[in-house]
């Protein structure tokens, strides 16, 4: 396999992501903002919302860099911050 896409390394700090926000099943896609200690990661999203500790195995790393589409990215339509 590849080697840049094993999930036995861990994410850094400004890393592109998607994460399961909430532990639900739909990935949503954001950057790592913070690493902590205990494994766990802060995922700040690219619609605005943070994430804190969000456990390693509900984040996945984001492949190719696909700047085209982020425009027609709406973010979550059922947010009512």
């Amino acid at each position: 396999g590849r080697s840049d896409d094993d999930d036995s390394g861990d994410f850094e700090r400004g890393d592109k992501v998607e994460a399961r926000y909430g532990g639900k099943s739909k990935w949503y896609k954001g950057k790592i903002s913070m690493v902590h200690s205990d494994g766990t990661y802060d995922v700040l999203y690219e619609d605005g919302d943070k994430e804190r500790k969000v456990k390693k195995s509900l984040i996945r790393k984001l492949g190719g860099d696909d700047r085209k589409k982020k425009s027609s990215f709406g973010g979550r339509s059922d947010d009512d911050d």
